[in-house]
C-alpha cells in the first residue's frame, strides 16, 4: 500500500506483481508476459538474495534474462539489496552482478535500497532485514525518488509502471 500511494502521488498507474520468497531466475521467465499484459513506461524490481542462498552461480545469467523481455526504451530501475544485517551472505554477489549488469544494460539503473536502509533499525521488522510499516512507507519513496525523473506530466493509463 505504501508502495502504490507513493507512485500513484507522483502521477504514476503502478500495477504491482509481488510473490514473497521468489527469485530473479522465477521472474525471469514470469516478467514477458507482465510487460507484454501492462505495457509499462517504466519498470521496477526489487528481488531479494533468493538466488544466492548457497552459491550466486548463474545469477548474471537470470539478470541478463529477466532484462531481455523489457523493451531497450523502457527505463527499468533495480533496488540492489541490504548488506545489513550480514545474513544472508549472498548479498554483495547480488549487489556486485546488479553493478555489472548496468554494463551491459543500457536502460537498467540501480537505485541504492542499502543505502538508503542502512543504519535504520527503525525501519525493519524483528529480523533486521524485512521491513516494518515505516520501512514500507520509506521503500515507497525510495521508489518514487527514482523514478521522478521520468515521472508522468499527466495521469494516464499509459504512465503505467509495472513493480
Amino acid at each position: 500500500d505504501s508502495v502504490l500511494a507513493a507512485l500513484r502521488t507522483e502521477g504514476w498507474d503502478p500495477v504491482i506483481a509481488a510473490q514473497g520468497g521468489t527469485s530473479i531466475e522465477y521472474w525471469s521467465t514470469r516478467i514477458r508476459d507482465l510487460v507484454a499484459y501492462v505495457r509499462p513506461a517504466a519498470v521496477v524490481v526489487e528481488l531479494g538474495t533468493n538466488d544466492c542462498n548457497t552459491t550466486c552461480a548463474g545469477l548474471s545469467t537470470a539478470i541478463d534474462q529477466l532484462l531481455t523481455h523489457i523493451s531497450s526504451n523502457v527505463p527499468v530501475f533495480w533496488l540492489n539489496v541490504q548488506e545489513q544485517p550480514t545474513y544472508p551472505t549472498g548479498a554483495p554477489s547480488v549487489n556486485a552482478e546488479l553493478r555489472s549488469a548496468t554494463n551491459r544494460h543500457s536502460n537498467l539503473s540501480l537505485v541504492d535500497l542499502d543505502a538508503r536502509f542502512h543504519g535504520h533499525p527503525e525501519w525493519h521488522a524483528f529480523d533486521g532485514l524485512h521491513f516494518n510499516e515505516a520501512g514500507r512507507q520509506q521503500l515507497g519513496q525510495l521508489i518514487a525518488d527514482a523514478l521522478h525523473p521520468v515521472r508522468p506530466t499527466s495521469t494516464v493509463s499509459s504512465h503505467r509502471v509495472a513493480a
